[in-house]
């Protein structure tokens, strides 16, 4: 899966369905991204700044939320600081 993260907290994931080779011109190849559209809530993983998404593997993947969570809508700002300080 890919991981994103929004304003220093991972809030959601993707599962990659597919690789590709891309050719934008120029003659310059590139790797594609393939992801499924839905999205996957977590629980809040604070990162440091990086390009907007991480691949994780294992203990370092945050955990999906609970179905009865996965609607939750707090505002970024406070996830973060809730995921700062521990609480998921």
């Amino acid at each position: 899966s890919l991981y994103w993260v929004i304003k220093g907290v991972i809030l959601v994931r993707q599962k990659i369905v597919k690789l590709d080779e891309v050719d934008r011109g120029g003659g310059i190849r590139r790797g594609g991204i393939g992801v499924d559209p839905e999205l996957h809530r977590t629980e809040n993983g604070p990162r440091r700044p990086c390009q907007g998404w991480r691949s994780l593997e294992g203990k370092a993947a945050p955990r999906d939320l609970p179905r009865a969570r996965a609607n939750d809508d707090l505002p970024p700002a406070l996830m973060a600081a809730l995921a700062e300080i521990g609480v998921r």
